[in-house]
């Protein structure tokens, strides 16, 4: 059985083998995408429809829902669950989504093992020369850990006698002046107030 659309209505056909609960009842309006079936308490499954029925898969009696429909539920919510998961550790956000940076990250990330096997197990598996394959490996490691360099520029005493003239309190504004991360140090550990450790 097929379902016919007839303008923006779409005519209901129920296959033999669906999944249709008791009192449920269908809705009547123009077709929005939405499984038709509505439930005996009044509330419309939520699901997306098929184009031949009408009704969702479940409903339809498809798929692995009709075969086992509390495995496919858990296997749906932790899908939803994972890709959630996946989008906030790459912080991409509702506002991000659509840009194409984002929609990479989220890709490699789900590919991940996949691209490590590029990096690392491809070049160990094909190239014969030790050296190439050093190289190789060396070549991935950075892609997996990239270096990281900082360039600092700071105005100190040009000689000994002057470093050794700065006190503690010179020491920190240039430390705060150069690198304004730096936490405070603790107490217990400036060597101007010792304390017994």
């Amino acid at each position: 059985m097929t379902a016919i659309e007839d303008g923006a209505a779409l005519v209901l056909r129920i296959p033999e083998g669906a999944r249709i609960p008791d009192g449920a009842t269908f809705y009547e309006g123009s077709d929005d995408g939405y499984c038709r079936l509505v439930r005996a308490d009044g509330t419309r499954c939520g699901a997306a429809r098929t184009r031949a029925y009408g009704l969702c898969s479940g409903h339809a009696g498809l798929g692995g829902v009709n075969r086992d429909p509390s495995m496919a539920a858990r296997l749906a919510g932790q899908s939803r669950r994972e890709k959630a998961r996946t989008r906030m550790l790459l912080g991409i956000t509702p506002r991000t989504a659509a840009d194409p940076r984002q929609l990479a990250r989220l890709r490699a990330h789900e590919r991940a093992e996949e691209i490590a096997r590029a990096l690392i197990d491809d070049p160990l598996d094909r190239i014969e020369d030790a050296g190439k394959r050093q190289a190789a490996v060396i070549a991935g490691l950075e892609q997996a850990w990239p270096s990281v360099r900082a360039t600092i520029e700071a105005e100190l005493p040009e000689d000994e006698a002057g470093m050794q003239a700065l006190g503690w309190e010179e020491l920190r504004k240039l430390e705060q002046a150069y690198v304004p991360l730096t936490p405070a140090l603790p107490e217990a550990l400036d060597p101007e107030h010792p304390s017994g450790f």
